[in-house]
Formats: structure tokens, sequence, C-alpha cells
């Protein structure tokens, strides 16, 4: 088995079954195989850009990983602007990109792309020698989906030729995202937060009301004319959000609480960690 190989039959045994891409010279045997001889579905782009932005969509439709492929150098340099929004995102997306040979020092083609995949904020892994791509492939992956965010491998096309032991395909497999579910008193803390910033938005949203309907006011006296209609403030008219409370000046009670059906139900449900 080849590496370009192994890569392939890693993505399919970890359920990767549609891919995106804009095929080139660093990424053809990989495409050729996955969509010749593994019977992954391959959807061309005509701009690389435009193939990792497939794959971020059907990563956010589906709550699967997109998988993209480009090949190097330009190939990569063209993918920027679709991985930033990827990563911005928070898609589980799996790039595959080609890279000069490594004995290619001058190559025309050569760019640091790990520097360049780090600058839009995305993960890298390195892809340390034949003998691991299984196992960099398969743990690239798995970081896409529990991270959520774009995960790039570069594999140089002369490694991509060498051969590899298919072993540790048996060892390929998708790790499981780990649900936790807070305690109560956690979640009744933070309930209690959500109902207090609602409160405090409100009195906000009506303060600034107040605030431009008095400043309007000033600037035309007119619209206040004592004989036609009462001032603002004797008119006993206040906004439910900040009326006074009948002993003082704070505000009296107001239904903003986080409570009931809605507060059970956010305190059975499972919770996702965010890395």
């Amino acid at each position: 088995m080849l590496v370009y190989e192994a890569v392939g039959e890693t993505l399919k045994r970890l359920g990767v079954d549609t891919l995106f891409g804009l095929m080139g010279d660093g990424n053809m045997r990989f495409v050729a195989h996955a969509g010749g001889e593994l019977g992954l579905s391959y959807y061309t782009a005509r701009h690389e850009g435009g193939a990792v932005a497939m794959a971020d969509g059907y990563a956010r439709a589906s709550n699967r990983v997109g998988v993209a492929t480009v090949t190097q150098g330009p190939g990569v340099t063209n993918t920027l602007t679709a991985l930033t929004e990827a990563a911005k995102g928070g898609s589980s997306l799996l790039l595959i990109a080609g890279q000069t040979p490594t004995m290619a020092l001058r190559h025309n083609q050569a760019v640091d792309q790990n520097a360049v995949f780090a600058s839009t904020g995305i993960g890298v892994q390195r892809i340390r020698g034949p003998a691991t791509v299984i196992a960099d492939v398969a743990l690239a992956y798995n970081r896409a989906r529990l991270e959520q965010r774009p995960i790039a491998v570069s594999i140089p096309s002369d490694m991509s030729i060498q051969p590899c032991s298919p072993g540790p395909l048996g060892q390929v497999r998708v790790q499981a995202v780990a649900r936790h579910r807070p305690d109560d008193a956690t979640t009744e803390d933070l309930c209690d937060s959500i109902g207090t910033a609602r409160l405090m938005a409100t009195h906000a949203r009506w303060s600034g009301s107040l605030c431009w309907l008095r400043s309007c006011m000033q600037c035309r006296p007119r619209w206040h004319n004592p004989t036609s209609s009462p001032a603002w403030g004797h008119s006993g008219f206040a906004p439910p959000a900040i009326r006074s409370s009948p002993g003082g000046t704070s505000p009296g009670p107001v239904s903003q609480s986080f409570s009931g059906a809605r507060r059970e139900r956010f305190r059975t449900s499972s919770v996702i960690p965010m890395p």
C-alpha cells in the first residue's frame, strides 16, 4: 500500500463518503484513488476557495466532518478566505493538501504551508512519515470533530508514493464526543444570571428611550405644551420595566426570571463543552 492509498482508506474507515476539492499535481493520485477505487463521492470546484466553502457548508448542514483536498502552493493560498470563514464559524473540516517534494528546496510552488494555515486560525497536523501517516490522518480527523475547527494536513508529493504498512488501519476509530451535564447548583446559577441579564437589558432599553424623549422635548419645546397634554411624568405613566416600587425608587417586580418549563428543559439538557 502506498501513502496516498492509505490516506483514502483511513478516511473511508472513519466514515467519510463525500469529498470536495480541486485536483492538481499534489493531490491527483489521492483524488483518483478515493473517487475511482474507494467509491467516495467527489465534487470538484473551479477554485480552491469554493472547494473549502463546500466542505464548510457540508459540515454545518450535516453535523459531520467536511473533507476537502487541494494541491500545493497556490492551491493552498487560494483557500485562505474560505478557511478563515470556516475557522470563525467553528466548522469541523479536514483539509488534505499536497505539498512540494521534500528534496526540491527551490520548487517554484514552495511556501510555508503550515504558517499559511496558522494565519487563518485553523489547526495543523504534521505528517511525520509513511510509517505514521494512517495514525496522523486519523488524529487530524478526530481533532476536527473534537476541537470543532478546521484541521489541515500537508502531504509531500514524493512521500505520497512511498510504501507504508496497512496494519494501523485496524486501529482507526472515530473518537466519541464527551457530553457532560452540569450539576443542579451550577445550572441554577446560570439560569439566575440569564434572568438578571434580561432584566438589565430591559432597563437599559427603556432608559435609553426616556433619555431620547427628554432630549427631544428640550430641543422642541412646542412638543411639550402643558395646556394641551400633561407633561411627561405628570401623567402617572412610567414604563413597566422601570416602575418604582411602592416603598422606594428601586424597580418593581418584573417577570424577567428564567424559570418554569424553560429552566427545567435547560437543566436536563446535555451540554457539549467547547474548546
